[in-house]
């Protein structure tokens, strides 16, 4: 008895602090970037941005985090079923 419990936490909680809680930590506490691109600017105080469009990179690693938490939700009852198989 002891050791399926253990084995429902250990499913539970290392899936949502590995994948779940990080992603949707990430996604919910960065606000996507607005540039004001009317005047030509490009984006960098110092003038030098070596061709890399911030707001795009940005934009990418907001997906990325949120694809990070989805996938969690979707291991948990995956991991949660393979106990009992």
């Amino acid at each position: 008895m002891t050791g399926t419990v253990l084995a429902l936490v250990g499913a539970t909680g290392s899936t949502a602090i590995t994948f779940v809680l990080p992603g949707f930590f990430y996604f919910y506490m960065t606000k996507p970037i607005q540039y004001d691109n009317h005047d030509g600017d490009d984006h960098s105080e110092d003038g030098d941005d070596h061709g890399v469009d911030v707001g795009c990179y940005h934009r990418w690693l907001r997906i990325a985090a949120l694809l990070f938490g989805v996938m969690g939700l979707i291991l948990m009852p995956i991991c949660l079923v393979g106990i009992f198989i």
